[in-house]
């Protein structure tokens, strides 16, 4: 606990966490700190991928819940069992606090843990979740009645992110998700020559991209087969959301809005990844592969 605690006041001195609202600060440095402590004691490495296991199910839990609607005591009709206004201002940040934690602290992960990461995180990519998540200022000011002052909270918290180039949206969920998962996959087939770096933003995820594109993944033998087929409904949601991006693209007259953001992350991430997962295929047959899962191919 010690070690966490030092860790987690390491990575809140970081002059890099000024620009996020304080849910994000928080879990940023905890999920780092619990890494960087398995990284230097192995012993610690179950006990620490279980809390963060914990902690994501619990936010991909209450996020999917406030998809619920019920008639909440002295709010006006329906409303959702989790308010707009915490997801906003809670969820959204503490989810964003994950994924750069993540993207920025390398780890050894496994398959089976990239597996377990993937079955809770492809929850907050339902239609449902996404609509849900893009329409939270709205929700706040039509149906919760927010005042002056809290709705400028809002404002003030919004901008700030968006600022950054991070809009709290639920197309930019979708890209925190796709960069999460491929960080850790990548990782598991290029694991980090070392661990003991300094609190950068996407450190890991940038050194694990370079690795790949400089040097072949090891090769790792998959004989789970839900891991298998976990894998290829991993490249078929990529090359989905890559086509989305490409025929929206093309039928815009001008440059496309900030959350296209979370499309244009698929040019970089799991598809080029999962290509050495396929059983050693030959790049032609991967690109086949890929081709026939394609919406309207003939062969998905």
């Amino acid at each position: 606990m010690l070690l966490v605690l030092t860790y987690t006041a390491t990575s809140l001195n970081s002059t890099s966490l000024l620009d996020w609202a304080l849910p994000d600060q928080l879990v940023f440095s905890t999920i780092s700190a619990l890494l960087r402590v398995s990284n230097e004691n192995s012993t610690y490495g179950e006990q620490a991928t279980a809390a963060i296991f914990s902690f994501i199910s619990e936010m991909v839990e209450r996020t999917h819940s406030s998809t619920c609607k019920y008639v909440g005591v002295g709010l006006p009709g329906n409303t959702h069992s989790l308010l707009a206004l915490d997801v906003l201002t809670q969820i959204m940040p503490s989810l964003h606090g994950f994924y750069r934690a993540i993207s920025s602290t390398s780890f050894s992960w496994s398959l089976s843990q990239w597996q377990t990461l993937t079955l809770y995180l492809r929850k907050l990519c339902s239609p449902s979740i996404i609509d849900r998540l893009n329409h939270l200022a709205v929700d706040i000011l039509q149906k919760e009645n927010a005042d002056a002052n809290t709705f400028r909270h809002v404002q003030t918290l919004v901008s700030r992110y968006v600022a950054q180039g991070r809009p709290l949206s639920g197309y930019f969920v979708v890209c925190c998700v796709l960069e999460t998962k491929w960080t850790v996959l990548a990782q598991a087939l290029a694991p980090p020559m070392s661990t003991r770096n300094p609190v950068v933003e996407a450190a890991a995820a940038n050194k694990a991209w370079l690795s790949l594109t400089r040097s072949a993944a090891r090769e790792l033998e998959i004989e789970d087969q839900d891991i298998k087929d976990l894998l290829k409904l991993t490249i078929k949601y990529a090359m989905q959301c890559f086509t989305d991006l490409l025929t929206q693209i093309e039928e815009m007259e001008v440059e496309p809005v900030i959350d296209t953001y979370a499309w244009e992350t698929m040019s970089e991430s799991l598809v080029s990844n999962l290509f050495p997962m396929l059983s050693g295929l030959p790049f032609i047959d991967f690109l086949e592969t890929c081709i026939n899962l394609l919406p309207g191919s003939t062969g998905s």
